[in-house]
C-alpha cells in the first residue's frame, strides 16, 4: 500500500507490503515505490497508454506466473509511462536531493561482489519459492532462467514454476541468468 506522488509528505512517504514469499519481495517493494513516486498502474489514468498486459513493474497484476518470454525482463523494469511520471512528480521536490548519511563504500563494494544466484543455488531457490521438501530437478540449460522446474520427491508432486531464477545462476558454461534470460 502506498500513496501516490507522496515522496516528499512527512508521515505519507511510506509503502506497506505483506511479504508472502522471499522472491516477489523485490518486486512488489519496486513496485510501492513507483506508486510513491508517482506512477499509476500500467493502462491507468496518465499511464493509460502504456498496457498493464506488458508486465512491467506498475503492472495491475504481479506476474507471478509468467508464461510470456517476451514480458520476462518487463517484470525487473518501469514502463516509458511510469518514468515519465517519476520526472513529473520529482520535477521540484527537494526532499530527494537532501544528502543522508554517507554510507560505507567498502561494505557496499563486498556487498555487491556476489550476485543472488552465487548466494542461493537452484536448489535453495526452489526451497524459497516452494518450501520445505522441494528440490530443483532440472539441469542448467538456459531455460533455468525463466522456468524454475522444483520436485517434491515425497508427494512426487512437480512444480514448474514460471519466474525468473536469481541473477547470477549459472545456465550454461560461462553463462549466467540475468532478468530471465541466459
Amino acid at each position: 500500500i502506498s500513496n501516490i506522488r507522496r515522496v516528499c509528505d512527512l508521515g505519507k512517504r511510506t509503502s506497506v507490503i505483506n511479504v508472502r514469499d522471499y522472491i516477489w519481495t523485490v518486486q512488489t517493494a519496486a513496485h510501492e515505490l513507483g506508486h510513491s513516486l508517482g506512477a499509476e498502474h500500467d493502462g491507468v489514468g496518465e499511464a493509460a497508454e502504456c498496457k498493464s498486459e506488458d508486465l512491467f513493474l506498475m503492472a495491475t497484476v504481479t506476474p507471478q506466473v509468467n508464461r510470456h518470454r517476451t514480458y520476462i525482463a518487463n517484470i525487473w523494469t518501469f514502463s516509458y509511462c511510469s518514468i515519465e511520471s517519476f520526472k513529473r512528480t520529482l520535477r521540484n521536490k527537494q526532499c530527494v536531493k537532501e544528502i543522508g548519511p554517507v554510507y560505507n563504500k567498502e561494505e557496499y563494494t563486498t556487498f555487491m561482489k556476489k550476485l543472488p544466484g552465487d548466494v542461493f543455488t537452484p536448489q535453495e531457490q526452489c526451497l524459497l519459492v516452494c518450501g520445505q521438501g522441494y528440490v530443483y530437478n532440472g539441469d542448467f540449460s538456459e531455460d533455468l532462467c525463466y522456468l524454475l522446474r522444483c520436485m517434491n520427491p515425497v508427494k512426487g508432486e512437480l512444480r514448474r514454476i514460471y519466474l525468473n531464477a536469481a541473477r547470477g545462476t549459472k545456465c550454461g558454461h560461462n553463462k549466467w541468468c540475468s532478468e530471465g534470460r541466459c
